[in-house]
């Protein structure tokens, strides 16, 4: 599900800013640009399984809601990365 809601995440923000991108790149710090460009390459078949995926994956904890009284979950996707690690590699 990480994967699924990355693509859409970075296709929608390359979308949001795909104008601003073009006209004034330099506005943008190189970090922030190159994530936002990161979305440029998705296909819309790529962005439309996705999004028809994150549809299944909400039907299925709906439907988990329906049996459930208490979810615990952790608020990432990902465990968090230890600062030398950010600091080791940046990107």
């Amino acid at each position: 599900m990480a994967l699924t809601a990355l693509l859409i995440q970075k296709a929608e923000a390359y979308a949001c800013h795909r104008n601003y991108v073009a006209k004034s790149p330099d506005l943008y710090q190189p970090e922030t640009l190159k994530r936002i460009r990161a979305g440029e390459g998705t296909s819309g078949a790529d962005y439309i399984d996705a999004r028809r995926k994150l549809g299944q994956y909400r039907r299925s904890i709906s439907a988990l809601f329906g049996t459930q009284n208490l979810f615990v979950t952790p608020t990432t996707p990902i465990p968090p990365l230890a600062v030398s690690e950010l600091l080791a590699d940046p990107d």
